[in-house]
């Protein structure tokens, strides 16, 4: 369904990353995320640290009750 988070959940997205990496059979990557890709980037360096070798991040989100006021409340 539209605008749907039912499949599409953090942990979802950080299987993503790591299917990707298998795909393209890569050993070990550089990982850059901005905004709340800084937030998966950083769950995914935690979950696959020896997957990881640069961990790049910009602008960073991580989802607390202040920026999810801001974003939701208008201030974006």
């Amino acid at each position: 369904p539209h605008a749907s988070v039912e499949n599409n959940t953090t942990w979802h997205l950080v299987r993503d990353i790591e299917k990707i990496r298998k795909l393209l059979d890569i050993e070990a990557w550089a990982v850059f995320g901005g905004s709340w890709g800084a937030t998966l980037a950083l769950i995914y360096a935690q979950t696959h640290p020896e997957r990881v070798t640069h961990l790049i991040l910009r602008g960073v989100f991580l989802a607390t009750q202040s920026e999810l006021t801001w974003f939701y409340g208008g201030g974006a």
